[in-house]
């Protein structure tokens, strides 16, 4: 019979021939550990995602549905345009990117209409694209 070790400490195992670990303690530390490093880009996108959501709805005042802003405004506000979670185009064709209920339309190349969806819309619904993605987006530093 061969002696198997734990893959957290490395102690001896007794018990069960397939044992991987000692105990708990070492099974959720090895495996907190494993899904960190695979789980980081996920994090770092979802910062930014949640940050401009907050960004979007500081700008609307309460009691109003939409709000018109230009583009540098947002960005001094600190909104990462490349990031959103779902597109949205109505039945005149102008397509709106929110980031969860809160959404932007382009009117021109500096003013937006944000606005704040009653109900996300299901259908329709497209994954973001953005192959211009910078890791200098991804800095959990920058705060609004």
């Amino acid at each position: 019979m061969t002696t198997t070790y734990c893959r957290c400490c490395g102690k001896a195992l007794r018990g069960r021939s397939d044992k991987k670990f000692c105990d708990d303690y070492c099974r959720n530390i090895f495996n907190n550990k494993k899904n960190e490093e695979s789980d980081e880009l996920v994090r770092k996108i979802n910062r930014v995602l949640r940050r401009n959501r907050r960004i979007l709805k500081a700008l609307i005042p309460p009691g109003l549905q939409m709000v018109r802003m230009s583009r540098i405004h947002l960005q001094e506000s600190g909104f990462c345009f490349p990031f959103f979670t779902h597109t949205y185009t109505n039945k005149k064709g102008f397509t709106y990117q929110y980031c969860y209920d809160y959404g932007l339309l382009m009117l021109n190349r500096e003013s937006f209409l944000v606005v704040k969806s009653r109900s996300l819309p299901i259908l329709n619904v497209s994954a973001p694209v953005s192959p211009s993605v910078e890791p200098s987006m991804l800095n959990e530093n920058a705060e609004p």
